[in-house]
């Protein structure tokens, strides 16, 4: 009874070791070796990349917006900063150009 227990309670590759579990998930995927996945994590892994992605696009619309509103109104600093915020901005639209390569992406934000 109390081995049931313990087993239970011991950690999974997936808990001790990330990236060894992520190489064997690739692995077995290479291998269509489906019986032996850790569906759970993989599933979990898969909705997390998602969200980073719609995180990423969210983060670079917010950043892109504050240097094109710095660079339109704040004229105290325009002299000093303009070049950077130019660069800040094409940087952003330029990850936001590869991000809305995504279809969904792109709905979502426009």
């Amino acid at each position: 009874m109390t081995t049931g227990i313990l087993k239970s309670v011991e950690p999974t590759l997936y808990e001790e070791d990330y990236y060894l579990w992520v190489e064997t998930t690739l692995k077995q995927l290479e291998n269509k070796d489906i019986g032996n996945l850790d569906w759970q994590h993989l599933a979990e892994e898969i909705e997390a990349l998602g969200i980073e992605q719609r995180r990423k696009v969210e983060s670079y619309l917010k950043q892109l917006l504050i240097h094109l509103l710095l660079y339109r109104y704040w004229e105290t600093q325009k002299e000093d900063c303009q070049r950077g915020w130019q660069i800040e901005i094409t940087n952003f639209r330029d990850e936001l150009e590869f991000y809305f390569r995504s279809k969904t992406l792109y709905i979502l934000f426009y």
